[in-house]
C-alpha cells in the first residue's frame, strides 16, 4: 500500500481527489494564468493526471454512494482509479510525492485541503 493522505474509504477518497483537483487548478501566487500546482512545483503532467483521475471518479460518485445504481465494472473502475492515484501521489520511492510537495510549498488552506495537520509548539 502506498503512503498518502488519500482516505482509505472510497467515497471519502473520491471527495478528497475532487477537492484536491479543484485546489490545484485554482489561481496560484503568480496571478491570472498561474495555478496552485505550479506553486507546489508539480509538473503539468502531474496536474493533468490528477484531473484525469477526477474525471473518471466524479461521474461515479453518486452511483457509488447509491449502491443500487452502480455496476460491478464501474465499482472496479472506481477502486482502480483511487488505487492508481494513491500510487502516483505516494511518498514512496516510485511515487511523485505530490502531497509532500503541498506540505513543503503550500499555505494553510492548501494543507487543510490536503489534510495536513499543523502542529503548533
Amino acid at each position: 500500500m502506498s503512503t498518502t493522505n488519500i482516505p482509505m474509504e472510497i467515497i471519502k477518497a473520491i471527495i478528497y481527489i475532487i477537492a484536491l483537483d479543484d485546489l490545484q487548478l485554482s489561481q496560484g501566487s503568480g496571478g491570472i494564468g498561474h495555478h496552485k500546482w505550479e506553486d507546489w512545483m508539480w509538473t503539468q503532467e502531474d496536474s493533468e493526471y490528477v484531473t484525469s483521475i477526477r474525471n473518471i471518479l466524479e461521474p461515479l460518485l453518486e452511483p457509488y454512494t447509491n449502491k443500487k445504481t452502480i455496476t460491478t465494472a464501474q465499482r472496479a473502475q472506481v477502486k482502480q482509479a483511487v488505487k492508481s492515484m494513491r500510487e502516483y501521489a505516494s511518498y514512496d520511492v516510485n511515487g511523485h510525492r505530490l502531497l509532500l510537495k503541498i506540505a513543503a510549498l503550500g499555505d494553510n488552506n492548501d494543507w487543510n485541503v490536503a489534510k495536513f495537520v499543523l502542529v503548533h509548539h
